[in-house]
């Protein structure tokens, strides 16, 4: 049954990015730049034989002791800090869209005890997946009160530590894979991967999700394949139900990886130890569930559910996930992307509960306008649109509403030919990961060998599936670039082997 799992997954996966990296190359992948897959496929190619070569100085290193582990970690981790301190300088943002709203109520909140005078007061009714958002905002800027800094700073810094934690776990993790030495490589392709820098001053749940997916893997590693469960991972479930309960608030496509993860899991370890492992994550993820819902959600000093409509219908994003030829045909939209037109027809209704049919009604009709051909190729272009953007919308969300608009580096970034080279430096970098994981998956099924990797694919492939069907946008991926990372490493490692053999044949 395993097996036919594993394979199944793999034969997706290859043919999923075969069919992205195709179209990369010949269809427009970024709505909002003009960019050549060609080139891009060419620097790709250069990455992946930097990544090998930097790969080898490691490698060839017999031993990296604790002393020299931690300075190297300690440089990197200092080197990385300067970098998103010039970012925050340079490139920061007023805080606007969604995320903006969000501060703005959490700062009102945070001075004056109620969200009256808030912009957009209504919002948390409308979309309630962003209340958890706005109390974690609170807590850091009523906590950054006491120490004298500002609410934007507070959140500045909270951003900050997701992302860092992230650097950490997955440093931590490809140690437990695999050794120090390969650990720090980990934090080489890190830094390769600048969107994840270039959000430094965006504060949302796509930066604030960061560590959910890596740490619930990580995390999962101390499950022990036994019948008993010990004490320490009674604590592990406990802290796994919080992740789950926190993946589900803060971005609920993170639930993906512990829904692989757990499926998997029936393989790896005893029935009955899953069972045991599951009912304490599931009782502690209801238990605060709970807890959430009566402290902050019903808690009237916060003044959520206000109004009549209620929330968005989940048929709302579905159908803003088809694009209308005849309205967007410009395609400004990312192909599904947010529409403000969708979000008025949506709002038209009386209530949420009322507009769901119309909704379903109208995602039917432009279904059925694009036809049968229409809309697969509408999907294939929506995918290649989201997997095929390497810089995750990064450039774009930081050129909304800037702080600076003449700051160096902002500057910089808006010149023609610097800017094209970043475009292709991060072009080049997804279609790497791209191009790495389609080897590593034909080489699983030709050589029918174990899949380590098989949970991270599969959550791969449900949010490949799900943004299909959702609303579409790149910044959606950003949250997986972790999991991306663990795949690049494991594959760089398995081509300098290769290599590696076949050149020892030829001496």
């Amino acid at each position: 049954m395993k097996n036919f799992f594993d394979k199944t997954i793999n034969i997706f996966i290859a043919l999923m990015f075969i069919l992205i990296i195709l179209g990369t190359l010949f269809l427009k992948v970024n709505v909002y730049e003009n960019i050549n897959g060609f080139i891009s496929l060419v620097v790709s190619l250069l990455v992946i034989y930097i990544w090998l070569k930097v790969f080898k100085i490691f490698k060839i290193k017999k031993v990296i002791n604790s002393r020299e582990e931690i300075t190297i970690f300690v440089a990197f981790f200092t080197l990385y800090s300067i970098l998103q301190f010039i970012i925050l300088k340079q490139l920061s943002v007023i805080p606007s869209w969604d995320f903006g709203v969000v501060f703005d109520n959490a700062k009102q909140f945070a001075d004056t005890g109620s969200r009256m005078g808030a912009p957009y007061f209504e919002y948390f009714d409308l979309f309630p997946n962003n209340i958890m958002l706005f109390a974690i905002l609170l807590l850091a800027i009523k906590f950054g009160y006491v120490f004298g800094l500002s609410a934007i700073a507070s959140c500045y810094i909270l951003n900050i530590l997701c992302i860092d934690t992230t650097y950490i776990i997955l440093y931590l993790l490809i140690r437990k894979m695999y050794n120090n030495k390969i650990a720090i490589f980990s934090l080489v392709i890190f830094l390769c991967f600048l969107p994840i820098l270039i959000y430094t001053p965006i504060f949302y749940s796509d930066t604030l999700s960061l560590p959910i997916g890596i740490l619930f893997i990580y995390l999962f590693m101390f499950i022990k394949n036994n019948k008993r469960i010990e004490k320490k991972e009674i604590i592990i479930s406990i802290l796994l139900g919080t992740l789950l309960f926190l993946s589900k608030e803060i971005k609920i496509t993170t639930c993906f990886i512990f829904v692989s993860i757990i499926f998997y899991n029936n393989f790896k370890i005893s029935l009955t130890k899953n069972i045991k492992v599951c009912s304490i994550i599931f009782i502690t993820f209801i238990m605060l569930s709970l807890s959430f819902n009566f402290i902050v959600i019903k808690n009237k000093n916060f003044a959520f559910n206000t109004t009549l409509y209620g929330k968005y219908p989940y048929t709302h994003w579905i159908m803003m996930g088809v694009e209308d030829i005849d309205a967007d045909n410009s395609c400004r939209n990312s192909y599904g992307g947010y529409n403000l037109n969708d979000y008025i027809f949506s709002q038209s209704f009386k209530t949420g509960n009322d507009a769901m049919k119309p909704d379903l009604n109208e995602y039917f009709k432009r279904v059925s306008k694009m036809g049968i051909i229409g809309y697969p190729s509408f999907l294939y272009k929506k995918a290649v649109n989201a997997w095929g953007d390497g810089s995750y919308f990064s450039l774009k969300a930081i050129s909304i509403k800037p702080k600076n608009e003449n700051s160096f580096i902002r500057n910089t970034f808006n010149n023609y030919f610097i800017k094209n080279i970043i475009l292709y430096y991060m072009q080049g970098i997804q279609i790497a990961f791209i191009l790495l994981t389609i080897i590593n998956s034909i080489y699983i099924l030709r050589k029918k060998k174990k899949d380590d990797l098989i949970p991270i694919k599969t959550s791969i492939f449900m949010l490949f599936i799900f943004l299909l069907i959702w609303e579409n946008r790149s910044r959606y991926l950003l949250n997986y670039i972790p999991l991306f990372i663990i795949i690049i490493i494991n594959e760089i490692n398995y081509l300098y082997n290769f290599f590696a053999k076949i050149k020892l044949k030829k001496h």
